[in-house]
């Protein structure tokens, strides 16, 4: 997930969200043996705008949503049902794609 914090960042430091949508992150199997940890100061490095919710120890928000896999992208309506999930790198322009066609 580490190139994608920096792709999205920098796709939304230049570009709004779209319309309608939402977007959040979740920090989530954190460890001091990455890299990218303490999470907060790397996703402040990276300019990481998109609201964080910091999961607990169980890691209960992204077992919730159905974590396979890092990163991973679920999609959620207005009414909190799931849309789908996706798992694996994917570029933030088939991202939108994706969530405009989810959500039409």
């Amino acid at each position: 997930c580490r190139s994608e914090v920096s792709d999205y960042s920098e796709y939304f430091s230049e570009n709004p969200y779209p319309a309608g949508f939402d977007f959040y992150s979740v920090s989530t199997s954190t460890t001091p043996s990455r890299d990218n940890y303490p999470p907060s100061a790397w996703l402040e490095r990276e300019g990481w705008t998109i609201p964080v919710v910091v999961d607990d120890r169980d890691n209960s928000v992204s077992r919730a949503y159905g974590l396979t896999f890092f990163p991973f992208t679920v999609f959620v309506d207005a009414d909190g049902v799931v849309l789908g999930r996706l798992s694996g790198a994917i570029p933030v322009e088939e991202i939108l794609t994706i969530a405009d066609q989810a959500f039409q």
